[in-house]
């Protein structure tokens, strides 16, 4: 039986001392390599399924808030509206500038969720 030491990316560091005949090291090896490359792509596969959960969110947020941003265009023209009036309904006005912060807001979220998940593709 042989002794002999195999050396991993030319260094000394990342070296195993191997017994037995060349070709059963070498089996051994490829072997070991099958198994990284096989954890590799299923760490690419999760962080690729990871990513489409977060787009598919995200999608779903953009959906939600479209309808905001219409809801938003309303309230914008009431709110025009009622300031023309020779006597505004105050009441009418703060509803819609209440409902015009929260849409905001909302807005706001959505694009800071947008921001977070693009910036995982840099």
């Amino acid at each position: 039986m042989n002794k002999g030491i195999i050396q991993f990316g030319g260094n000394m560091e990342n070296s195993q001392v191997a017994f037995g005949d060349g070709t059963k090291v070498a089996q051994k090896m490829q072997k070991n390599i099958k198994v990284i490359e096989e954890e590799n792509k299923k760490d690419i596969e999760d962080d690729f399924e990871a990513i489409k959960r977060q787009l598919e969110d995200l999608n779903s947020r953009l959906s939600e808030h479209k309808s905001s941003l219409d809801e938003l265009g309303k309230k914008t023209l009431i709110l025009e509206t009622e300031l023309k009036e020779k006597n505004p309904n105050k009441e009418r006005i703060k509803r819609c500038l209440t409902e015009l912060s929260l849409i905001a807001f909302q807005t706001t979220t959505t694009t800071n969720n947008l921001l977070h998940i693009l910036s995982a593709f840099k």
